[in-house]
């Protein structure tokens, strides 16, 4: 088991330090890659940047302890996330950085001027990204405590010890390749994912009789984790708020830098294909392995549902497979923070650092240093994967998701206007916590996400311009995709 494991960890760092033979000249290459990436990499980065740890650990959890009340969250966090991107906003945030020669995200929501155009960056872009960096390290640090939390539950490592690893291996590759060694580490990463999950859900069915002998045994058992709801009309209402929740995606800059890398935006829409195949493919699997989890390991017996997957791999499978499985959930742990480290470096200079300033090469690299370095100071301190990634994952998602998606359907934002936007969302989701704390942090989140982004579409409606001086359109794609799909113009 562990020389699988060993194997797997050492083919990643080998193959994020290979990437350097392709690394080009230049910062902007170390954040985006040169604007290269081909939509299944895009794609299957994406997946491996956006699902993290917190799907193995979090969600098989949530399925072992709560049964099939999980596909709620799922199936709403999978639509709202579809919603982000049929409505056009990754294309945007793709069409618009490359014409105003953008790389982060608070400069896609800073001034828009026109070509040839300069103006002074303002000081609430700099505090937008200095609010980005603070949030996507204290999303790291859940991140990195979802692996030391599988070294100690399999090997009894120490806390510190795991933290360490996965801290030393994410810095080796992105020192050595940028963000190109995170893409391509998530292209090796994702199929070990994937397999792995496959792996261990057979296994599981095989072990309980099947998939009938695995519902008959939870109708006797646990009738409860058969049950969607108890209540339609909640259930429903639920299913509107963790979709509301999946569109934060539009607030996750590590989720939303894969954008500015993809070599064409015509090819989003193949990408679109390939990114939610496969989130349903693992979504699937992980649900199913928590069932089988539930009737595997007895009620009482773990003292954190969040090791229901360690323990069914322990049970189930053969000691190089358990590897496979373990190298599998550090394989989204790492893929998730080196594109957070790397996004954290990319605000700190292109945002942050005075305008005009020529840094040294080598600053890019101590700033993913110092990101890394203050994951690892959060972590210290984490106890629970879940709690760590949605409070920061609803942090960004109320404080910049609508912002993106106003400045993406093209409303002009100043200080004042991302100040009150950005309030709105932030504090309505802590207000409604506050005097509702029974509420889960979906329910707290969708009114003020909604009201976020009706402030601003009523309040604010002057529109920014393209590089032509001409308004931005509004960003659908769906009728462009019909022309595509029918053998139109676009196909």
């Amino acid at each position: 088991m562990a020389l699988t494991f060993v194997f797997f960890l050492l083919a990643f760092v080998a193959v994020g330090l290979l990437s350097a033979r392709a690394r080009g000249e230049g910062a902007d290459d170390y954040w985006l890659a040169g604007r290269s990436l081909p939509p299944w990499a895009m794609a299957l980065s994406t997946l491996s940047t956006a699902q993290s740890g917190f799907l193995f650990l979090g969600m098989v959890g949530l399925s072992y302890a709560k049964g099939l009340t999980a596909l709620w969250m799922l199936a709403g966090w999978l639509g709202g996330d579809y919603l982000v991107w049929r409505l056009g906003v990754i294309d945007r945030i793709r069409r618009t950085s490359e014409a105003r020669g953008t790389t982060t995200l608070p400069a896609f929501l800073g001034p828009q001027e026109r070509a040839g155009e300069e103006r002074k960056r303002p000081l609430w872009v700099a505090i937008t990204a200095l609010a980005l960096f603070a949030l996507l390290s204290l999303s790291a640090s859940g991140q990195l405590t979802s692996g030391a939390k599988v070294l100690s539950g399999l090997y009894g490592w120490p806390r510190w010890a795991g933290l360490g690893l996965t801290a030393l291996i994410v810095t080796s590759y992105c020192f050595a390749g940028g963000v190109r060694a995170s893409v391509w580490t998530d292209c090796a990463q994702g199929p070990v994912m994937i397999v792995g999950m496959l792996w261990l859900m057979s296994a599981g069915l095989i072990a309980v009789g099947g998939p009938g002998e695995l519902w008959a045994r939870l109708q006797t058992e646990y009738p409860g984790h058969l049950a969607l709801t108890e209540n339609w009309g909640w259930a429903l209402v639920g299913l509107l708020g963790w979709t509301i929740s999946g569109m934060g995606t539009s607030g996750q800059p590590h989720v939303l830098s894969r954008a500015f890398m993809i070599d064409d935006p015509e090819n989003l829409v193949r990408a679109r294909r390939w990114y939610f195949g496969l989130g349903l493919l693992l979504y699937g699997t992980v649900v199913v392995a928590g069932l089988c989890a539930r009737l595997l390991v007895p009620a009482g017996a773990l003292a954190d549902n969040e090791l229901a997957i360690v323990t069914i791999a322990e049970q189930l499978l053969p000691a190089p497979a358990v590897g496979l499985m373990v190298a599998g959930i550090f394989a989204a742990v790492i893929s998730t923070v080196d594109s957070m480290v790397i996004v954290q470096s990319s605000v700190l200079v292109n945002d942050v650092a005075p305008e005009g300033a020529e840094l040294p090469a080598s600053a890019t690299k101590v700033f993913t240093l110092l990101a890394m370095l203050l994951a690892l100071a959060f972590g210290a301190f984490q106890k629970s994967v879940l709690s760590a990634v949605l409070l920061a994952w609803y942090f960004l998602a109320c404080g910049f998701g609508p912002l993106v998606i106003l400045r993406a359907f093209g409303v002009r934002l100043d200080g004042l206007k991302a100040l009150l936007i950005g309030g709105i969302g932030v504090g309505g989701y802590f207000l409604y916590l506050h005097f509702d704390p029974k509420q889960t942090y979906f329910a707290a989140m969708s009114p003020a996400f909604l009201i976020a982004i009706a402030t601003g579409f009523l309040l604010f409606r002057e529109r920014a311009e393209e590089p032509s001086g001409e308004p931005v359109p509004i960003p659908i794609e769906v009728e462009r995709e019909v022309e595509r799909e029918d053998g139109g113009p676009g196909s």
